[in-house]
């Protein structure tokens, strides 16, 4: 299961390559924006780019992993295959946590980073402790690891808000997700 979990990581590795590129090129980009008078509307844009982008190149990924799985390694790797929708989707939660952290970065409140993604740790160490202890399979891992993504997510968007409101397209992002 470990050798499993490894290749379907290689296969997301290719979609959390992409969100990088993102990832590098939004802060500049976010700062640029900072005075500007549609700074919500843009930020909300982007957010909703992210999330339909990275959903659509998680889907696209994860129907070719069972091919790239082989391509990889083995045919005893197909069923890595299983490990990509989750790790692919806590790739895309990861370039969607850098959209909605903009207002703390603004702000300059970094330890509201810090207290997010203690949340999202927080929440993958506890699912992992109980899926360890019902001895679940490593599936779980990949669903403990997107869970505490979406927690972190989920705790910088409320953090962020308070302190730059942007009024972030939150529905129709997680109707996306």
């Amino acid at each position: 299961e470990v050798g499993l979990y490894g290749i379907g990581q290689k296969i997301d590795a290719l979609l959390a390559l992409v969100l990088s590129g993102f990832q590098a090129a939004w802060a500049p980009f976010a700062v640029s924006q900072r005075d500007s008078s549609r700074q919500a509307a843009v930020f909300g844009r982007v957010l909703l780019l992210v999330a339909a982008v990275g959903v659509l190149f998680a889907t696209l990924l994860s129907l070719a992993a069972p091919r790239l799985a082989l391509l990889a390694a083995s045919p005893a790797y197909v069923g890595a295959s299983i490990f990509v929708p989750p790790l692919a989707l806590s790739a895309t939660l990861g370039a969607v946590y850098f959209v909605v952290c903009i207002g703390a970065f603004l702000e300059g409140r970094s330890l509201l980073n810090l207290l997010a993604y203690a949340t999202g740790l927080a929440v993958t160490v506890l699912i992992n402790v109980l899926l360890v202890s019902a001895h679940a399979p490593a599936i779980g891992v990949a669903w403990a690891n997107c869970a505490g993504q979406a927690a972190a997510v989920i705790a910088m968007t409320i953090l962020s808000e308070r302190v730059h409101p942007l009024a972030f397209p939150v529905g129709r992002a997680t109707l996306v997700m």
